[in-house]
């Protein structure tokens, strides 16, 4: 049985390291599914498993005893938006 695209977007997520970036480029595989991985992020986002960094680029979040650390510090500069 085919999965979901949620189902599918879920899993390459869980496959980042936490702090790394990803953008929609990284998940879209068909020319097609763009509205549909945007949409999933979006909702990964609210439900707390990535953090939107730029329109179009998140993050899992890192969790330490103190609360969530900040993402990579390279990120920041790599990042001129």
């Amino acid at each position: 049985m085919p999965q979901s695209i949620m189902q599918r977007v879920r899993r390459q997520v869980e496959a980042f390291a936490p702090g790394e970036l990803l953008t929609y480029a990284d998940l879209v595989t068909e020319p097609t599914e763009f509205g549909a991985v945007a949409a999933a992020l979006s909702r990964l986002s609210r439900q707390g498993l990535l953090v939107r960094f730029a329109k179009g680029q998140y993050y899992r979040p890192q969790t330490n005893r103190f609360g969530p650390l900040q993402p990579w510090p390279w990120l920041k500069v790599w990042y001129k938006g």
